[in-house]
């Protein structure tokens, strides 16, 4: 596949005070994404390897914190191919299922 795609991290309930995720390709490329800023990145197929959140606690106390994280990348993978297409805020335009 030639060309490069957008991606970006978006929460739809929620606001993160920090937000970040690490993108990992079938040829082993990893990318890292931070807030809501767009990246671009080559076309390929890819799965979220790590994702980590910071809340604001709604009665002021420390902030909740949060880390997810695959099992690196062992059994059956499921990631998202991204395909070259226009701009979108919706990941569905732009991604699709594989594994």
């Amino acid at each position: 596949m030639v060309g490069t795609g957008t991606v970006q991290l978006a929460l739809k309930k929620s606001k993160a005070t920090d937000l970040r995720a690490t993108l990992v390709g079938r040829d082993g490329s990893a990318f890292g994404l931070s807030g809501s800023e767009p990246a671009t990145v080559p076309v390929g197929e890819y799965r979220l390897s790590t994702v980590t959140a910071a809340f604001d606690d709604p009665q002021g106390e420390q902030n909740w914190s949060f880390i997810f994280s695959d099992n690196g990348g062992k059994g059956d993978p499921d990631g998202t191919a991204l395909a070259r297409t226009s701009r979108s805020r919706s990941t569905r335009s732009a991604l699709s299922i594989w594994g």
